[in-house]
């Protein structure tokens, strides 16, 4: 039986204490996408205000990674950087482009929530990357 998003979220959690810290947590999960959602605190913003390049970087990653399942480690990553926006919330849907025997791509948008603001697509992001087994 799949893990509900809770689940899902403290599991990752544990296992990666990073995304823990960002606060990322997972909204949906499975049949090749994922949506995550992170809380946007000063210390992850850069001088204007905006989230931190890294931030939107670090948040499209992990949700690439979650579209494929099983898991998987990231060979590389692209993102285009598309505006600065002021957020209270980062959120990124990603989707699983192609799954090779070796590689795979995936591709994630990252929006902006602000308040009282339609949601602001920030950045595009692809990212290949390799399955791995689990050691037990």
């Amino acid at each position: 039986m799949p893990l509900s998003p809770e689940e899902l979220t403290d599991r990752i959690h544990r296992a990666t204490p990073f995304v823990a810290t960002l606060g990322a947590r997972v909204l949906e999960a499975g049949d090749g996408k994922a949506v995550l959602r992170m809380p946007v605190s000063a210390p992850l913003t850069q001088d204007l205000g905006h989230p931190h390049g890294g931030v939107v970087g670090a948040l499209a990653d992990i949700a690439c990674n979650l579209a494929l399942r099983p898991a998987s480690v990231t060979i590389e990553y692209k993102v285009n950087f598309l505006r600065g926006a002021q957020a209270q919330h980062l959120r990124a849907e990603a989707k699983l482009l192609r799954a090779g025997r070796t590689t795979a791509v995936t591709q994630a948008e990252i929006w902006a929530e602000q308040e009282g603001l339609e949601d602001r697509l920030v950045a595009i992001a692809t990212a290949t990357l390799q399955p791995i087994a689990r050691e037990s």
